[in-house]
């Protein structure tokens, strides 16, 4: 018996932003309750030969899927309504962000491992809803995130940049 799709790819989703942060040296924190948030990503520095996690942090809601179109050098993604208000509405200490992982349709095309590599296909986009409009859709918000917001180490070490600045996403 196998896990069903959704388990699936929210299992690799995850498994693609604990890698990126990771590389970008940065400490993963998975929330117990998914209540509008499923994780946060921390700052971490040296103080007295030890590191520990500090207070500058990102919070991140996280989609995986293959229903995606490109437009004009943007993703479009019908985002659930919930979602689209727990970020647009957002009012925490940290800024919050979707994390959107595209996938390939084909579940044998999502991980392709060797002795020397491991690969998982595709990319994750972020992008920032805090302090849009809430909306009274009945299921779905598009929304458009432009292609060159990829989640990647580089990305999120710019966006951790502008949060230690007190800067908006």
């Amino acid at each position: 018996m196998s896990l069903p799709i959704t388990l699936k790819k929210e299992s690799l989703s995850e498994a693609y932003v604990r890698a990126i942060v990771a590389k970008a040296g940065y400490n993963f924190g998975k929330y117990d309750h998914d209540m509008g948030i499923d994780g946060v990503i921390k700052d971490v520095k040296e103080i007295n030969g030890a590191f520990r996690a500090v207070g500058f942090g990102i919070e991140f809601q996280l989609k995986s899927t293959w229903d995606v179109t490109f437009e004009n050098g943007e993703l479009v993604y019908d985002l659930e309504v919930k979602n689209y208000n727990d970020l647009a509405s957002w009012e925490g200490g940290n800024p919050a962000i979707l994390i959107l992982f595209v996938m390939p349709r084909d579940e044998n095309l999502w991980v392709d491992f060797s002795n020397e590599r491991l690969v998982i296909r595709q990319c994750a986009w972020w992008c920032s809803l805090q302090g849009l409009k809430v909306t009274d859709n009945g299921y779905k918000k598009r929304i458009r995130i432009p292609e060159t917001q990829v989640f990647s180490p580089e990305e999120l070490e710019k966006l951790m940049d502008t949060v230690r600045r007190c800067g908006t996403l």
